[in-house]
C-alpha cells in the first residue's frame, strides 16, 4: 500500500521507507491503495470511510466540487489511479484557490506512480496552507515528502521536513518518532536515540505507543546500549502480553533472540526464537524454527531441538529459478 513508488536499495533504506509510509497512512487512513483491497465495502460506505476522516475546512473545501470529486476519489480508491489523476488532475486547473483538493491530486499520481509529480503537488498544499491552519494533513505532506527525498537520497531533504514537523507539532510524538526512525536506518542510532526518548517520553504514559518503544529499543541496540535495549524491548513484550496478545513484532522479537544469546540468557533466547516460529510472519518460519532448534540443542533439550528442526526442514523454501 506504499504512496512512493521506490526504486531498489539496500535492506535499512527500504525498512526506513516502509516505516514513513506507514506513519502517513497512519495519518491519512484514506490511503488509496489501502482502501482499493477492502472488499464487501459499497461506494456510500466507503465515502463515508473517506469523508470522516476530513477536519471542518477540508470537507468544506471538497465537498463543494459536489459529484465530480465523489466520483473521481471513490475511482482512486477502487484502484483506478490513472483515470482518477486525469479527473482530478483536471479540476484542480479549474478550481479557485485550491488547498486540500491538492492533496487528492497528490495522493492519486503518488498511486499512478509519479513521485515528481506528486511532490510538486504536494509542495503546492504546502504553499497554500497558512501557518495558523497547520494541521494533521500538513504534518502528513512532510512526512510524504521526506520519504520522497530519502527515495532521492536528499539525506539533508528529508530532515528538514521531519524538523519543520516536529517543530509545528513539538508536543505530538509522532513526528518524533518518523525521525527517529528515519536517522536508525540511516546509521545514526545515538541521535535516533535522543528523537526517540523524547517521542517516548511526550507519548501517554499509561497507554505507551509500543511502536516507539520498539523503535527505541532497537536504536539502543543499534547504538551498543544492550541493556537498555533488553530492557525496553521486554517492555514491548509486556505490553503485548498484558493484552493477550501473543504474536508479537518480529522486529521486537528477533533483536530480543539475537540479544539474549550475546549476553547468555539462552532460555530466553530460544523462548522468543519459539514463539516467532508459532507467530504470523510466515515467510521466515525456516529461519525461525532452525534458530530455536539451534538454541534449544545448545541448551541440551535433544528432543525438542529435533522436533524443532524437522519442522524447519519441511518448511524450507523452494529454490528460485535463479538459485537453481
Amino acid at each position: 500500500r506504499d504512496l512512493h513508488s521506490f526504486p531498489t536499495r539496500r535492506s535499512s533504506d527500504l525498512e526506513a521507507r516502509a516505516e514513513i509510509q506507514d506513519f502517513v497512512d497512519s495519518l491519512q487512513r484514506d490511503d488509496a491503495k489501502e482502501r482499493a483491497t477492502i472488499v464487501d465495502v459499497s461506494d456510500e460506505e466507503r465515502w463515508v470511510l473517506i469523508s470522516g476522516n476530513w477536519g471542518a475546512d477540508q470537507s468544506e473545501e471538497l465537498q463543494a466540487h459536489g459529484e465530480d470529486l465523489r466520483e473521481a476519489i471513490l475511482t482512486l480508491h477502487r484502484g483506478g489511479f490513472h483515470k482518477a489523476r486525469i479527473a482530478l488532475e483536471a479540476m484542480v486547473e479549474e478550481a479557485d484557490e485550491p488547498r486540500y483538493l491538492w492533496l487528492e491530486v497528490a495522493r492519486a499520481q503518488l498511486a499512478d506512480e509519479d513521485t515528481t509529480a506528486g511532490k510538486v503537488s504536494l509542495e503546492n498544499y504546502l504553499e497554500a496552507t497558512d501557518a495558523e491552519d497547520v494541521d494533521e494533513p500538513w504534518l502528513g505532506a512532510h512526512i510524504a515528502l521526506a520519504g520522497i527525498a530519502d527515495s532521492e537520497d536528499d539525506f539533508e531533504g528529508a530532515m528538514a521536513h521531519f524538523s519543520l514537523a516536529v517543530e509545528a507539532f513539538e508536543d505530538d510524538p509522532r513526528p518524533y518518532h518518523a525521525m527517529g526512525a528515519f536517522l536508525r536506518h540511516k546509521d545514526c542510532p545515538s541521535e535516533a536515540v535522543d528523537v526517540l526518548e523524547t517521542a517516548a517520553e511526550i507519548g501517554d504514559a499509561e497507554q505507551p505507543d509500543w511502536r516507539i518503544l520498539q523503535e527505541l529499543g532497537l536504536a539502543y541496540r543499534d547504538a551498543g546500549r544492550h541493556d537498555e535495549a533488553i530492557g525496553t524491548l521486554e517492555g514491548v513484550i509486556d505490553f503485548m502480553v498484558a493484552r493477550r496478545e501473543m504474536d508479537y513484532p518480529p522486529p521486537t522479537a528477533e533483536a530480543l533472540a539475537e540479544l539474549h544469546e550475546k549476553h547468555g540468557k539462552m532460555q530466553r533466547a530460544a523462548d522468543m526464537w519459539a514463539s516467532l516460529a508459532r507467530g504470523s510472519n510466515r515467510v521466515k518460519h525456516h529461519e525461525y524454527h532452525l534458530n530455536a532448534a539451534r538454541v534449544l540443542g545448545e541448551l541440551g533439550l535433544d528432543d525438542e531441538a529435533s522436533r524443532m528442526r524437522k519442522r524447519g526442514e519441511a518448511l524450507k523454501p523452494e529454490p528460485s529459478d535463479e538459485e537453481e
